[in-house]
């Protein structure tokens, strides 16, 4: 529900923008790597121009995820490098393409 509330709010602010929700469990590698063949499956050809690494969770309980790693760590750190390693050529395309491609993690 938050996701597609924000995806509103940009569509309606951006009209003309490609904007394409994608589910994707953090704490999941498989899930990350699934959304990323999405994406790069929708956006590939013409490259991806922004990525913005926002999710993160804070203060959880000392668990591992189904992949081995810390809850935290994998949320916030090692999947969003995962996504943005998955999707560096599509970064790269846009980057040579229009001259600038960004990753902005927050």
């Amino acid at each position: 529900a938050r996701a597609d509330a924000a995806f509103e709010k940009v569509t309606q602010a951006a009209p003309r923008s490609m904007v394409l929700n994608v589910p994707c469990d953090l704490m999941s590698f498989a899930s990350v790597r699934d959304a990323a063949t999405k994406l790069l499956a929708h956006f590939g050809e013409g490259g991806i121009d922004v990525l913005c690494n926002n999710a993160g969770i804070m203060a959880a309980k000392d668990e591992a995820t189904s992949d081995g790693y810390d809850t935290q760590m994998q949320t916030n750190h090692l999947s969003h490098f995962l996504l943005t390693r998955q999707l560096w050529p599509a970064l790269t395309l846009a980057a040579k393409a229009k001259g600038e491609a960004r990753v902005v993690n927050h």
